[in-house]
């Protein structure tokens, strides 16, 4: 019996898998969530009492450590902002105003999602802002504005069928074969691991490989240091991998019909059908199609393998067309590759090939979620943004503001709540007698020596000491108003007993 090899086919033992991306949308839930964003601001309401003019009064916003990250001067004055991450958004009272503001697209904007939370990340996620598609990797964070139009589509466990779930410990790898994997009678194929970092070690290597047929129906638990490992099936090697946790990962089983986890690979009989320079090689994922033809057995063999995290799960559809393959609750995504193994007789020579088919990642049930961009914007007062959750004071910078006025709710917490949050500060003048220069609540002789002082201009006075002062009321302080303090001091005159 002649025997003819495809070299190209031959050759597939060493070749790269390419990734493939499944196309189909597969949206089973389609939601809309407000996000807020600024994290977390403040309006600034500075309210006076009884005519109270603070038009040129000094303020400060102050953390919990005393470091000022703001300064502004009355009610309705320009803030100053001293921190560098502090955003001003006073007077800005709506979407359009704020997109008017020089580079409002990066300065104030806030981190949607990051870390842990998966929601529009690669490798289950996608993110559109304004029709733009991004993946996202790690802790990158997507960052929107109030006009942005966002959507997230990503792989959702509510929507997965699960039959089963597990928790595979730290350092562990597992392997779920099918048991209907014995009905292909395919004895070859196998899986070992190639580590991707220095000092690491696996139970599995090219010396010590998995054979699949010889653990079908089971699921096997192998030991492996924590890391990336290249997965090498049937002697293929590509963008394939396993990643080896040092921590506890839950799984689940999700069971789905194959053309809808991985579209556009087999018809709707489950059956992948290539060509080769000289013939046709149909094969049927649900197991072996073999022949007789000139007493020769003829056939044509494909597996598969799924694999998320540490879990590989070689999968065999049903009668029904439904599989069954683990995945990773961290990524909420598995992928797949494939093995052909045929042999066929033509024009009486034997012709037989093995090799790999592409990475695809599977097309898991998704959440398209709509991202309604929410922003409270105040209409009157101060508004400070992107600050820290903190406790926050605000006080008056001069000495002499401090001894003329009163100040209450000047004290407030900032928390993590992304809604415009509220400060009232309020400001009145402090009692004051006619007279009582030195501000220190009663009137004598040292009150003359002060305001003498101040007249020969020696120490002048400042702030409301300068209404006290003009003790004969003529709107200004001269010798006169000495006199008239002096007699007051002597019991000779006295002044009139208000306050001021």
């Amino acid at each position: 019996m002649k025997l003819k090899m495809i070299a190209a086919f031959s050759a597939a033992a060493m070749m790269l898998f390419t990734s493939v991306t499944a196309s189909a949308d597969n949206i089973k839930r389609t939601i809309v969530t407000g996000v807020r964003l600024n994290k977390p601001y403040i309006n600034i309401n500075m309210q006076t009492s009884n005519g109270t003019d603070i038009s040129n009064v000094k303020f400060a916003l102050k953390n919990s450590k005393g470091v000022k990250i703001a300064t502004f001067t009355g009610k309705n004055g320009k803030v100053n902002i001293l921190d560098g991450t502090a955003v001003d958004l006073t007077g800005i009272h709506d979407v359009d105003s704020y997109k008017k503001i020089s580079g409002y697209e990066s300065r104030f904007l806030d981190p949607y999602y990051t870390g842990a939370d998966y929601k529009g990340y690669y490798p289950s996620g996608c993110t559109e802002i304004n029709g733009d598609r991004y993946y996202y990797k790690g802790d990158d964070a997507l960052k929107i504005a109030p006009d942005d139009e966002v959507f997230l589509t990503y792989n959702d466990k509510s929507c997965f069928k699960i039959v089963d779930t597990m928790t595979v410990p730290a350092n562990k790898i597992v392997f779920d074969v099918d048991k209907k994997f014995l009905q292909n009678e395919n004895k070859t194929d196998n899986c070992y691991f190639v580590p991707k970092e220095k000092g690491q070690k696996c139970e599995i290597t090219k010396d010590n490989s998995f054979l699949m047929y010889d653990h079908a129906g089971k699921r096997e638990m192998i030991s492996a240091s924590k890391g990336k490992y290249a997965i090498v099936f049937s002697g293929c090697s590509g963008s394939e991998r396993c990643d080896v946790s040092d921590h506890a990962v839950s799984y689940s089983k999700v069971r789905i019909k194959f053309n809808e986890a991985f579209p556009g690979l087999a018809d709707n009989n489950l059956k992948i059908t290539k060509d080769y320079s000289e013939y046709t090689v149909t094969y049927d994922l649900r197991g072996k199609m073999s022949t007789v033809l000139d007493d020769s057995l003829s056939y044509a063999v494909v597996s598969t393998l799924c694999y998320s995290g540490s879990v590989l799960t070689s999968c065999v559809p049903d009668s029904e067309g439904y599989v069954e393959f683990w995945v990773s609750d961290e990524t909420l995504s598995t992928d797949m590759t494939y093995t052909f193994n045929y042999f066929k007789m033509v024009d009486g020579s034997a012709r037989f090939g093995a090799g790999g088919g592409s990475v695809i990642k599977a097309d898991l049930p998704k959440t398209r979620e709509k991202i309604s961009v929410l922003m409270e914007f105040p209409q009157s007062g101060y508004c400070i943004a992107a600050l820290k959750p903190d406790k926050y004071t605000i006080v008056m910078e001069d000495n002499t503001d401090v001894r003329d006025y009163d100040i209450s709710g000047e004290s407030f917490t900032v928390t993590d709540t992304k809604k415009l949050q509220t400060a009232n500060v309020k400001i009145s003048k402090k009692s004051l007698l006619l007279g009582d220069c030195d501000r220190n609540g009663v009137i004598n002789v040292n009150d003359v020596t002060v305001l003498a002082a101040h007249v020969r201009g020696i120490r002048v006075l400042k702030g409301r000491s300068l209404i006290a002062a003009d003790v004969n009321g003529s709107n200004s302080i001269n010798v006169a108003d000495i006199s008239a303090l002096a007699a007051h001091v002597k019991n000779k005159r006295l002044l009139p007993n208000k306050t001021v």
